[in-house]
């Protein structure tokens, strides 16, 4: 059937779609040029679309119009023949395809009608850079690389990085758009409390999208809340206010207004679900918790959790996103003694690839195993721009609040310095707000 379909219609039924699934405009824009759009109205139409999407404005009939007065006559053949919103990562594989098809017989007609050797080189250059587009590629000179950072480098331009709110931590972790990080924990170790932390300080400046696969919006509102007040979780779930408590919420729940931060709560969900979402609300950040439950095809589980990790490493790279993944790690290992070991990377569930494909790779677990309220370590274990750590910090579970205690350091530390001695025996110096001092690994 997708053979039958002429060229023509592929491209109105992929400007239908974008018309009728609002999700898809994000993908689409991200992944096609106006070139791919060989007929002027359709072209015409991807334009203005375009010019709506990047300005955060509606995509309407009404919209469009202001835009481009003479577009009518194209949304009424878009809107003959839309494709499904589930299949337009196929259409747009298609339309790509296509075009870069009928470009290299172009190219190729040009070079059999060239009248002189070098401008039939010149064309014949053309046609190998055809050849060679693929998607996602990108081919650059080590040389121009060098350059291009040396440029932004003489004009002192300050590197944007990305804050979590931990201090330490973002001395040492580098995080900016492009990277994928994973958070690992067992369950009931933090993980969704440090995060929805972390986002809401990502969200000052930034636009945070927080895909929650498996806590429900209310929740999500509620820690959120506790946390900034300060009020007793307990409290809060019953009800049970002063008015100074009252107080306390109501500003926090005024600070949420402002906060950038959106959480996308459905159950389901592919990568390529969260992609499209992440697009067409034009996320500098997202959060996805947790990675296990992101639905995907394969013959068995260790592939698909593969097949997940890859394509989150992909959209971070391919579409500027700083991709933050949640992942649960297998049981905790024992000793003879039964004492529970610390985590390692090897614990993260199901696929060594997650490992491999994540840039910065952060476990947390609770300093001490058998008490859940006990505060907890985040020890980054893979930091591919820096130096490995472990932060001691402090958790108040009844605010679902997290804060820096201190720096791992390691045996070397001098007695006089040493403040605190974790349960897997790891060493950690407390550092007040004004010590300037570097710690290293």
């Amino acid at each position: 059937m997708a053979d039958k379909i002429t060229l023509g219609d592929l491209q109105f039924s992929i400007l239908g779609s974008m018309l009728l699934f609002p999700d898809t405009v994000g993908v689409a824009v991200a992944e096609l040029k106006p070139e791919d759009f060989t007929v002027d109205a359709a072209r015409a139409l991807f334009l203005a679309i375009r010019q709506l999407h990047f300005d955060g404005a509606p995509v309407n009939e009404l919209s469009l119009a202001a835009v481009d007065p003479a577009c009518g006559p194209a949304i009424n053949k878009a809107w003959e023949a839309p494709g499904k919103s589930d299949s337009i990562d196929f259409y747009i594989g298609q339309l790509r395809e296509a075009s870069r098809l009928a470009a290299m017989q172009q190219a190729a007609f040009a070079i059999v009608s060239a009248e002189d050797l070098s401008s039939a080189e010149h064309l014949l250059d053309k046609l190998h850079a055809l050849a060679c587009d693929r998607r996602g590629a990108e081919i650059v000179s080590i040389g121009d690389a060098a350059k291009a950072y040396m440029d932004a480098v003489r004009r002192k331009e300050r590197p944007r990085f990305i804050k979590t709110g931990l201090r330490i931590f973002d001395d040492e972790v580098f995080l900016r758009k492009g990277k994928f990080v994973v958070v690992g924990g067992f369950a009931s170790s933090g993980k969704t409390a440090l995060t929805l932390q972390i986002a809401r300080n990502m969200s000052r400046g930034l636009r945070v999208g927080y895909f929650s696969l498996e806590t429900d919006s209310q929740d999500i509102a509620i820690r959120n809340l506790v946390n900034l007040s300060g009020v007793g979780n307990k409290k809060v779930l019953q009800h049970d206010l002063s008015a100074a408590d009252l107080a306390a919420l109501e500003q926090a729940e005024h600070e949420l207004q402002h906060a950038q931060v959106e959480i996308i709560r459905t159950s389901g969900m592919s990568v390529s679900d969260i992609r499209a979402v992440t697009l067409s609300r034009r996320y500098d950040v997202i959060f996805v918790d947790y990675l296990q439950i992101i639905r995907s095809r394969g013959a068995s589980r260790y592939e698909q959790v593969t097949a997940i990790s890859q394509e989150l490493h992909e959209l971070a790279q391919q579409h500027d996103v700083l991709v933050v993944a949640l992942s649960q790690l297998s049981r905790p290992e024992t000793t003879k003694g039964g004492k529970q070991l610390p985590p390692t990377m090897s614990d993260l569930r199901e696929s060594g690839q997650i490992e491999q494909d994540a840039d910065v790779v952060a476990l947390i677990y609770p300093e001490d195993p058998a008490d859940y309220r006990s505060d907890r370590i985040l020890k980054v274990s893979k930091n591919k721009d820096g130096e490995k750590l472990a932060l001691s910090l402090k958790f108040e579970g009844w605010t679902q609040r997290f804060s820096v205690l201190g720096h791992y350091r390691g045996k070397d530390v001098p007695p006089a310095r040493l403040k605190q001695v974790a349960s897997d025996g790891s060493g950690f110096t407390l550092l007040p707000d004004n010590d300037q001092q570097k710690i290293p690994f």
